[in-house]
């Protein structure tokens, strides 16, 4: 699945992004794997709060227990930025764009 961000991600739109791809989760998976991966493009997000590296560290280990793998690309200089700052570049599956994600997944390496 690939989910296009745009803008401020900040604490409230991450809560709500967060809620929804929960919901999706929780659908698919219940107690069981899952059989989908999530790439988020973010290449219009201009801005990232704590509040958005949360949900999306959060979101990380619950597809990592699932199964399941996500992958953000199409990083803005300033959203790598505070990424590589929290020191979650080693953390996060991340590509240069959308196809780059899918092709390194499918390789088993996401």
């Amino acid at each position: 699945m690939v989910l296009a961000l745009g803008g401020r991600f900040d604490a409230d739109i991450a809560l709500r992004f967060g809620e929804r791809v929960d919901f999706e989760i929780e659908k698919r998976a219940g107690d069981k794997t899952i059989d989908f991966d999530l790439i988020v493009d973010m290449e219009h997000v201009t801005y990232i709060s704590s509040g958005g590296i949360r949900v999306f560290l959060s979101l990380h280990e619950k597809m990592r227990g699932t199964g399941g793998v996500l992958a953000l690309c199409n990083l803005q200089t300033l959203v790598a930025r505070v990424i590589n700052v929290a020191g979650l570049f080693a953390v996060f599956n991340i590509y240069a764009s959308v196809e780059d994600a899918r092709d390194r997944i499918a390789e088993g390496q996401g």
